[in-house]
């Protein structure tokens, strides 16, 4: 099963100023919601266009209607420099990432082969909030994508089954010692400039309490219930009752990081007794 693919994904397929840009590569394969452009010979490309069409069932079933007008288009470069290359001189973005990015002035998204399966879940949540999702606050702009960046699972069938809610190492370990002084109520209402990595942690302290799905239906409804955030309606407790749970939550991260620093990067497996075996194999289960 391929584990990484490098993407430029377009929602459409000019960019701003009109320029088409399926004319620069020489390949096309199509599934049910994407159509993938490339250049390189990559024989991953149907596996992976099966796995995205699977994500997006995914999150039909389980989180959200993933309503939009697809298929979306997915542009494939072959490493890191062709694809910054092509960001800067195609669709003139300054200090390109190494990995991946969401361009909201075209619809669109940046990565490459070698990128993750998790890369692509990340980006791919942007354009499905805005169109699912546009109550979501500022913090959940980035902390629900970086939520679906970390998964494990296997085929069931045609099915794709995932499980979500693992630490992220690199994240953790990017936040070292401050993890423990975080304060959600600061991320919550952005009160400070916090990254991705903090707003994460609030989005895997929603999953491991059961609360994820329930915090997602109430920003798609736009339901506070009278509460100050969409993380209090979620709970149905406010701030101040939240803050013990959410202290708890970030002492057991720290005495996980052993284990934390274990985890893989995200993988699915051709059957439930794969996965299974892995899921032990690594103390995920």
């Amino acid at each position: 099963m391929m584990k990484h693919l490098y993407f430029v994904l377009l929602l459409f397929p000019m960019v701003a100023m009109g320029e088409n840009l399926s004319k620069y590569f020489k390949n096309e394969f199509k599934s049910t919601y994407f159509v993938f452009h490339y250049n390189d010979e990559i024989r991953t490309i149907p596996q992976f266009a099966t796995f995205t069409d699977g994500f997006i069932d995914v999150i039909n079933r389980e989180f959200f209607k993933a309503n939009f007008n697809y298929p979306i288009n997915v542009y494939v470069l072959k490493d890191k420099a062709a694809m910054q290359k092509f960001l800067i001189e195609k669709l003139h973005v300054n200090n390109p990432p190494s990995f991946g990015m969401y361009l909201p002035r075209i619809r669109g998204f940046v990565t490459r082969e070698d990128s993750g399966f998790g890369t692509f879940t990340h980006e791919i949540m942007h354009p499905l909030i805005e169109t699912n999702l546009p109550n979501a606050p500022v913090w959940a702009q980035e902390g629900i994508p970086t939520f679906f960046e970390k998964f494990f699972g296997y085929w069931d069938g045609k099915k794709l089954v995932l499980e979500f809610g693992f630490q992220n190492p690199w994240r953790i370990e990017k936040l070292g010692d401050k993890i423990i002084s975080l304060d959600i109520e600061s991320i919550v209402k952005g009160k400070r400039d916090y990254g991705q990595c903090e707003q994460r942690m609030v989005a895997v302290f929603l999953y491991r309490h059961g609360k994820f799905k329930k915090f997602l239906d109430q920003i798609r409804t736009n339901q506070k219930n009278g509460y100050n955030t969409f993380v209090e309606a979620a709970f149905e407790k406010k701030m101040s009752e939240l803050k013990p749970l959410w202290k708890q939550y970030l002492a057991e991260v720290c005495r996980e990081r052993p284990q934390i620093r274990k985890i893989s990067t995200s993988q699915v497996f051709e059957s439930r007794e794969q996965f299974e075996t892995f899921m032990k194999s690594k103390g995920l289960h």
